[in-house]
């Protein structure tokens, strides 16, 4: 059964240490299920998880898993106190998972270094506890740089359950058997100088599927006004390069009209070859999508 890492540690010892010395610190793993009322007598949510616990213990070994039960308050306990959670298909209170977002703050880096945390939940959830997990934990003097969140079992999952512990991070977002979504969000979209540096649509389009995933997870259930108007200077600029594009086009249809017999053919793009349909239409010369795509973006 998992031992609590602190456990042997005196209070002097513990309030000794500094910012400075958490590398000395033991590095765990925090695997945190979610056991509200809506998950009582769940086989599919219970079985995921019980799966998933197994899958863990054995990657990282149960002396560095910290077990954890959340409902509107946190339940710490040995790894069979899960186990038997899992078996008896237990399931109590609301859904806050704000306690955890509070666990993580008042631990990582003081009692232990979290490598990780795993957060499971049936994803039914109270708007306002985005709202909290998103306070406390920007305020957070150390973040948690890997992320794995899993919405398990019957329920339509409501995604900003975990959105808050992504946004971030490195970050893994399952959906029962599926993977909803990954990628590294451990710096913001709007300042990191990745969409400043967009200038044509062809650029935007390699860039886009990473760009809303992050996007996604960093912003769900929250406003960001920064990241709103560099969303629009970047349709700005793609509007503006699209201009430049097609007078460029017309003036060289005008010039070959007389001796080519193909005037349709984008001569910048010869020899490309294009396997994504967006790709195909940048290709011909159709940039309206990508404008469509920014505006996506924004209205998010």
């Amino acid at each position: 059964d998992h031992i609590n890492p602190t456990a042997n540690m005196t209070t002097a010892s513990m309030t000794s240490r500094t910012h400075s010395d958490t590398n000395a610190l033991r590095n765990v793993v925090v695997f945190a299920a979610d056991f509200s009322g809506s998950t009582w007598n769940q086989p599919q949510y219970w079985s995921r998880v019980g799966d998933h616990f197994d899958a863990y213990l054995r990657e990282h070994g149960p002396d560095s898993v910290i077990s954890l039960r959340w409902d509107t308050k946190l339940e710490p306990g040995t790894h069979a106190d899960l186990k038997d959670t899992i078996r008896t298909l237990d399931g109590r209170g609301g859904t806050a998972p704000s306690v955890v977002a509070q666990y993580l703050v008042d631990k990582h880096g003081i009692e232990f270094n979290v490598t990780k945390l795993c957060i499971l939940t049936d994803g039914d959830i109270d708007r306002g506890e985005v709202d909290r997990c998103d306070r406390i934990l920007a305020a957070a003097p150390r973040k948690i740089p890997d992320i794995e969140a899993c919405l398990f079992g019957r329920y339509n999952p409501d995604l900003s359950v975990v959105a808050p512990f992504a946004r971030a991070a490195k970050f893994t977002i399952r959906q029962n058997d599926e993977i909803l979504a990954e990628g590294d969000a451990s710096v913001a979209v709007e300042s990191s100088g990745v969409l400043e540096a967009i200038t044509t649509p062809t650029e935007f389009f390699a860039k886009f599927d990473e760009l809303n995933k992050v996007i996604v997870v960093q912003n769900l259930g929250k406003t960001n006004p920064a990241l709103r108007n560099e969303l629009l200077d970047l349709q700005k600029r793609l509007m503006e390069w699209i201009a430049w594009d097609n007078r460029r086009k017309a003036t060289e249809a005008m010039a070959a009209a007389a001796a080519a017999a193909d005037t349709s053919k984008d001569d910048s793009d010869a020899g490309e070859v294009v396997e994504n349909p967006i790709m195909k239409e940048l290709a011909k010369g159709d940039y309206a999508a990508a404008v469509a795509a920014t505006k996506t973006l924004v209205d998010s």
